[in-house]
C-alpha cells in the first residue's frame, strides 16, 4: 500500500481536480458535523485536504506514505503530520501522553489491515465530547469505483475491504466506542446543472433514496464504562 501511494502522489492534483465537485461537497458535510476552530486529526490524511477543508484550530494529520504527507505539509503548512501505519505501535509514539483532539476523521478505513486495531489506537487520543468520523464507500457503488478507476477517473486503489456501516458500528464498539449516527451524502458524484444540487441537497435525505449514496459517514464517541452501583 504503501509503495502504491507513493507511486501516485506526483498525480494526485490531477484526479483531484477532476473530482473537485465530490470532494467540495464532503468538506462542507464535515464543517457542519464537526465546526471550525476546534482541533481535529485526519488519519490517512493523504495530502491534506479532508483536514484543510474543515478548517481547524490546530490540526494534525497522519499517512502511510511519506511522499504523500511531504505534499500535505507542502500545501498546508500551519498544520502538522506526520508518517505511520494507523493499525501500528508507531501511530502511538507520534502523541504526547496527554494529547487530546476534539474530532478524529478517518479516511480510507477500507485498505487498513487491521481495522480494529486501528480505532483502539484511536482511544488515548480522545476525551467525552471527541467525535470520531470514519468515512466508507456504499459497498453498492463497487462496480462504479472499479470502473472509474479503470478509466482513469478516480485515484487507483489497493484491495479494499468493502465494510458496511453495520461493520464499521460493530468495530467501533469492540474497540470501544459507541457509535451516535450514520450519514449518507453524494448520490451523483460529478457536478451537473441543476441535477446535482436536487439530487445531493434533497433526494439524498429521502428515506429510500439516501440507500444509495455513494460516502458513508459514522460518527461515534468514546463508550464510557457503565456506572458502579
Amino acid at each position: 500500500r504503501r509503495r502504491s501511494l507513493a507511486a501516485l502522489a506526483g498525480r494526485l492534483g490531477t484526479w483531484l481536480t477532476r473530482n473537485r465537485y465530490s470532494y467540495a461537497s464532503l468538506g462542507r458535510f464535515r464543517r457542519v458535523l464537526v465546526g471550525p476552530r476546534k482541533k481535529g486529526l485526519s488519519v490517512r490524511c493523504g495530502t491534506g485536504l479532508h483536514l484543510a477543508a474543515v478548517s481547524p484550530k490546530q490540526g494534525k494529520g497522519v499517512d502511510l506514505c511519506a511522499e504523500l504527507v511531504e505534499i500535505a505539509r507542502q500545501k498546508n503548512p500551519s498544520f502538522e503530520f506526520a508518517v505511520a501505519f494507523p493499525d501500528k505501535e508507531e501511530f502511538q509514539e507520534l502523541f504526547e501522553p496527554d494529547e487530546k483532539f476534539d474530532y478524529i476523521l478517518f479516511n480510507n478505513i477500507g485498505d487498513t489491515v487491521d481495522a480494529l486495531q486501528a480505532l483502539r489506537n484511536l482511544r488515548p487520543l480522545c476525551l467525552r465530547h471527541t467525535r470520531v468520523l470514519v468515512e466508507i464507500y456504499n459497498h453498492l457503488w463497487e462496480p462504479v469505483v472499479t470502473f472509474a478507476e479503470s478509466r482513469g477517473m478516480k485515484v487507483p486503489t489497493t484491495e479494499q475491504n468493502w465494510l458496511s456501516t453495520a461493520d464499521v458500528r460493530n468495530l467501533m464498539k469492540l474497540a470501544g466506542f459507541e457509535a451516535l449516527e450514520t450519514h449518507r451524502i453524494v448520490i451523483l458524484p460529478k457536478y451537473v446543472p441543476l441535477v446535482s444540487g436536487f439530487l445531493n441537497r434533497f433526494c439524498a435525505r429521502l428515506p429510500l433514496l439516501k440507500q444509495l449514496c455513494m460516502t458513508q459517514v459514522v460518527v461515534g464517541r468514546l463508550l464510557q464504562p457503565p456506572v458502579p452501583k
